[in-house]
């Protein structure tokens, strides 16, 4: 794979060409701070997302957004964080802003503003009117933002180029490269599924096509796509996640997500959204009927993100996980899908099946003197350095020390 700056998507929506652009004073913006107001909003919000373009906002439309609160949200915890901090705006009474966020309590007390479904969501973002009036939406939403008082600071992580919210908050000083990016398959750069397999090298095409036979002759061998409609489908999530998880405990790899109760519960319950909008597949490469290899991913717009991968370890030599991986994506040739993300952290099995990086930025903020402690101090220095350090470790180091900071590598409700 290039560089990220030969290989960078170039954007939707250029960065600065439209951003800076000031609040119109005729949007009305309001705070929407508990699940029954969140769930009041719920056909405007489902209207905004149908009519937002944005490829990279399945983790801001109503239906991850209303189903995480409901799992995960201070209400339904009875605890004090995180609680729904979810920002709208209104012109001439008609919703064209949605802006998902929360309130969390973190170390020392501070009060700080995060991305509503961190960390299950893996994009910051917004629901927006496209074009301008979406932008002077977002300017008069982050003023409200700058006057909050109680709120210490606001960190938004793994912001998309090409995003709308990344136009819009590019002019900011606190909007910084992450130093990492996306790795996404571009489908459109190939006539078809049989275009992409032929553009491969031949000992590509050959091993891939000994993967599959060696599978093959252990019994048969079926792949198939669940959606929430379909017979299987929590069964299916119920499954991946489980391998997942005996992946995170053999590795000895934290998730901060997976960690969290209620994995299953969460993910089997989501739904798709109305009009297009979003949703759910869960692709399932089956042996003699036991999946032996899963991927639970997200679909808007053309956009597969595929949020999760797992395979059975005790068939490792077998590469079932590849094999998966390229059903799903031949699934996706046949079903109109332009583009196969494989998010961030980009290792090398992810720059091997992808041909275009989209770079990630951070927006984190402190808007009192400790928020700004803990944005320069933790957030960019110790924390990245500790993160770095930990995962060079060896595995039973790694969960040693995982283990003495308190930090679980999966739910132990979902251990299998």
């Amino acid at each position: 794979m290039g560089s990220v700056t030969a290989r960078a998507q170039k954007l939707d929506v250029a960065l600065g060409s439209e951003s800076g652009i000031p609040a119109k004073a005729d949007i009305e913006v309001d705070v929407v701070r508990d699940l029954a107001g969140l769930r009041a909003l719920s056909a405007d919000w489902r209207a905004l997302a149908a009519r937002a373009g944005d490829v990279y906002g399945y983790f801001q439309t109503y239906e991850w957004c209303e189903r995480w609160l409901a799992v995960y949200g201070a209400e339904s915890r009875s605890e004090a964080t995180p609680r729904a901090h979810v920002l709208t705006g209104r012109e001439n009474g008609n919703l064209i802003l949605v802006w998902p966020l929360v309130e969390d309590r973190v170390s020392m007390g501070l009060t700080v503003l995060k991305t509503l479904g961190e960390p299950h969501g893996q994009y910051a973002g917004l629901l927006a009117e496209p074009g301008s009036t979406g932008l002077a939406a977002i300017a008069a939403a982050w003023t409200r933002i700058r006057s909050l008082s109680g709120i210490d600071a606001v960190e938004l992580s793994n912001v998309p180029a090409g995003s709308l919210l990344a136009a819009a908050l590019a002019p900011e000083a606190g909007f910084t490269p992450s130093g990492d990016t996306s790795a996404v398959l571009d489908l459109t750069r190939y006539a078809s599924w049989d275009a992409f397999f032929q553009s491969l090298s031949a000992s590509c095409r050959k091993s891939r096509r000994r993967k599959r036979r060696k599978l093959e002759a252990l019994g048969t061998l079926e792949f198939r796509v669940h959606t929430p409609q379909s017979t299987g489908f929590a069964e299916a999530v119920a499954a991946a996640l489980a391998l997942k998880t005996i992946w995170l405990r053999e590795t000895g790899k934290a998730s901060r997500a997976l960690s969290m109760d209620n994995n299953v519960g969460f993910f089997s319950g989501l739904a798709d959204c109305p009009a297009g909008a979003g949703r759910v597949l869960v692709g399932e490469l089956a042996l003699d009927g036991r999946m032996i290899a899963g991927e639970i991913g997200f679909e808007r717009n053309g956009h597969f993100i595929s949020y999760l991968g797992a395979y059975d370890l005790g068939l490792h030599t077998h590469s079932p996980g590849k094999v998966e991986m390229e059903c799903m994506l031949e699934w996706c040739f046949e079903n109109g899908i332009r583009c196969y993300d494989l998010l961030g952290n980009s290792d090398a099995y992810k720059e091997a099946w992808s041909n275009t990086d989209v770079p990630l930025f951070n927006h984190h903020v402190g808007l009192t003197v400790l928020g700004r402690a803990r944005v320069e101090l933790w957030l960019k220095r110790l924390r990245p350095a500790l993160k770095q350090s930990i995962e060079a470790l060896p595995r039973e180091q790694r969960i040693r020390v995982l283990s003495a900071l308190g930090t679980r590598l999966y739910s132990s409700g979902e251990t299998p």
